[in-house]
């Protein structure tokens, strides 16, 4: 970005380019941002994760896709403190494929099963919905609102509900570890690229902390488990099984 020369294919190399640069372009020496190695390394251990589940070839596709299209929202959402409207529909679109084909594969019948998820989509982008009506947007981001509705579709009313909560806490947390304030909390962040369009002062109450990061980890969290022990067997443990 600093100098405008076109990067060759040896600087490109997923984490490997960074460490051998030692974190600073070839062209002009400027520091690199350590976001790109941290993004790399976790869509590789993503989609390790997905591969090891053995599903089957179409199923696969599609949730490698799911995974890169909330990777993105992540870190779009993480700098720029918006979610483009393209990649939330997206989102949405491939929750429902994803969980439609998880669905039929039990037998269910299609138009039953795209409709209980969509009214699972509404059911998880209700509460935030109501939450930026209530704070005038000032409180979550219409962003998040459209975020809720891919969340449900890929998880359900339960899980989808379990996602939620564990988002809020989770922002909660890394929320009051910056207005303590904390500095070399802040800069972790700030060194990941993170929390680099805040400004120098100390955080506020008013202070713009995106969500989105925070709904995508909940989300990523509760749909690996499901995917790993079972779904009737997480919402058993919480008795919450009936829904």
């Amino acid at each position: 970005m600093s100098c405008g020369s076109t990067l060759q294919a040896r600087h490109l190399v997923p984490v490997l380019s960074w460490c051998f640069l030692q974190g600073r372009a070839a062209c002009c020496g400027v520091r690199i941002s350590k976001q790109y190695p941290i993004v790399e390394l976790l869509t590789a251990f993503l989609f390790a994760f997905i591969a090891v589940l053995m599903f089957p070839p179409l199923l696969h596709t599609v949730a490698l896709f799911l995974v890169c299209l909330l990777i993105l929202i992540t870190v779009y959402d993480a700098l720029h403190t918006v979610i483009p409207d393209e990649w939330v529909y997206a989102f949405l679109v491939t929750a429902i494929i994803f969980r439609s084909i998880i669905l039929l594969g039990t037998g269910d019948n299609l138009f039953e099963t795209v409709l209980y998820t969509l009214f699972c989509a509404i059911s998880i982008a209700a509460p935030l919905y109501f939450l930026w009506f209530i704070t005038q947007g000032r409180g979550i981001g219409f962003g998040d609102v459209k975020l809720g509705l891919g969340i449900g579709a890929l998880l359900g009313l339960a899980n989808g509900l379990l996602a939620l909560g564990l988002s809020f806490v989770v922002g909660a947390i890394f929320s009051v570890g910056i207005l303590l304030p904390l500095p070399w909390y802040i800069r972790i962040f700030k060194g990941c690229g993170l929390l680099a369009n805040t400004p120098k002062p100390s955080f506020t109450m008013k202070s713009e902390v995106p969500f989105g990061p925070f709904l995508i980890f909940g989300t990523l969290l509760i749909w690996f488990l499901t995917l790993t022990f079972g779904e009737t067997s997480i919402l058993g443990f919480l008795g919450l099984a009936s829904l």
